[in-house]
């Protein structure tokens, strides 16, 4: 189901994979974050695609400016915030200058085998 108000269309349920697709093809990501990293900022570091972030989160905004992945911009700036989204709009170009290596910490696989290295440490006989 879609609803469509004035340029701005919310859908229902989607699936992950639909998801994903929807966000690998976004000319950006707009995120809206009160100040913590949650899982999306990784969904959308693994998308490629140039983030948009309104926040004031100190963390969130030092992984943005290490990641080169987007701008952030604050919350109590509303010109800021339309001049950014604007600017990119008018250029058509991405707003990323991405820093792969910072971002490749992040992929699953690596915090994963960092995790089962920490297990491995732990249960080692002592030496």
């Amino acid at each position: 189901t879609k609803y469509i108000t004035t340029g701005l269309t919310v859908e229902s349920f989607q699936s992950r994979d639909a998801v994903y697709a929807a966000q690998k093809g976004s000319g950006a990501l707009l995120l809206i974050a009160e100040g913590y990293v949650t899982g999306k900022v990784y969904e959308y570091l693994a998308s490629k695609r140039p983030i948009i972030a309104i926040t004031d989160g100190k963390d969130l905004i030092e992984m943005m400016n290490k990641s080169g992945a987007g701008e952030c911009v604050s919350p109590s700036d509303p010109a800021t915030i339309a001049a950014t989204l604007l600017d990119f709009f008018e250029t058509g170009e991405g707003i990323s200058k991405r820093d792969e290596n910072y971002i490749k910490r992040f992929e699953r696989r690596i915090i994963t085998g960092e995790l089962a290295g920490l297990f491995d440490e732990l249960i080692a006989p002592a030496k």
